[in-house]
């Protein structure tokens, strides 16, 4: 999954030692930044409080990640380049 624009959504993917199957985890980053931000918390979804945080520069967005409306990083990254602030 890659989506870029101002906010970037980013894969990072790895293996396990135990593990055959390829994990991985969300990243965005903002323009201008410089560090990443993880998206998600494997199984339990977004990470909202670190993100409502993050996206503290739209509203919009921390209430439809809050109240469930937006799930995914992907939507996140889509939400956040069309509607926020251009």
């Amino acid at each position: 999954m890659n989506s870029k624009g101002r906010l970037s959504c980013y894969t990072k993917e790895f293996v396990d030692q135990d593990d055959v199957a390829i994990n991985g985890f969300e990243l965005f980053m903002k323009e201008g930044d410089d560090y990443f931000e993880r998206a998600n918390q494997g199984l339990f979804g977004l990470k909202k409080k670190k993100l409502t945080k993050y996206f503290s520069d739209c509203p919009a967005l921390v209430e439809n990640i809050n109240n469930g409306d937006i799930r995914t990083a992907l939507e996140v990254a889509v939400f956040y380049n069309s509607e926020c602030d251009k």
